[in-house]
């Protein structure tokens, strides 16, 4: 959880050095939004997507199962 968390940290940083909120905020329909709102929607983006791709890479490092000639299951 905590490298998706600094990832999501360092994400938001260099989106938000290059795009401006304001002009997001715009072009996506919310003209109201304040800055912080779009840079706690980013953020919290950010971990998601980071937090889904760590849970992935997790999940598919996992050990799988083989079949044996003798038709029984191994972990390799």
């Amino acid at each position: 959880m905590w490298p998706s968390f600094i990832t999501a940290a360092a994400s938001t940083v260099v989106f938000f050095v290059l795009f401006d909120p304001n002009d997001l905020a715009e072009l996506l329909g919310f003209p109201d939004l304040s800055p912080l709102a779009a840079y706690t929607a980013g953020f919290f983006g950010f971990w998601l997507s980071t937090s889904i791709s760590s849970t992935l890479s997790e999940y598919y490092r996992q050990p799988t199962f083989q079949a044996n000639t003798n038709g029984s299951l191994d972990r390799e």
